[in-house]
């Protein structure tokens, strides 16, 4: 049973985290001075951090939750 809560627990903070991240990873982007027409939409920039960034933050997840499954099997 600790283990689940463990692991929810970690999923949570790592949503949170990329939420936002996300949201400064967008702002950073739209608020650059030489942003026109698509580059200052919010939903190409998220479009591109769930191509470029998201996939990375993903296998991190999925190797902490791995240690952490290991970890408190034992």
């Amino acid at each position: 049973m600790r283990r689940r809560w463990v692991i929810a627990g970690t999923t949570l903070v790592w949503l949170i985290a990329v939420t936002l991240y996300a949201r400064q990873y967008i702002i950073a982007r739209v608020s650059l001075p030489d942003a026109v027409g698509y580059e200052r939409a919010w939903d190409w920039q998220l479009f591109f951090f769930g191509l470029t960034r998201l996939p990375l933050l993903v296998a991190m997840l999925a190797l902490v939750l791995w240690l952490e499954s290991r970890w408190l099997r034992a």
